[in-house]
């Protein structure tokens, strides 16, 4: 057994569904994802450093 995980557009899962069907793959889970994330970089001053 595989775990495959995809992260896709909405409007892209029917095209995603049918082409994992053509490959053997029958079952899947859908999960709402909201937002995004933004690593930024913060450099921290201390006194006597």
């Amino acid at each position: 057994m595989k775990l495959v995980t995809l992260v896709i557009k909405p409007f892209k899962r029917e095209d995603m569904r049918e082409a994992l069907s053509t490959v053997g793959i029958h079952g899947l889970t859908v999960t709402k994802v909201k937002g995004f994330v933004c690593h930024k970089v913060y450099a921290e001053l201390y006194r006597g450093a």
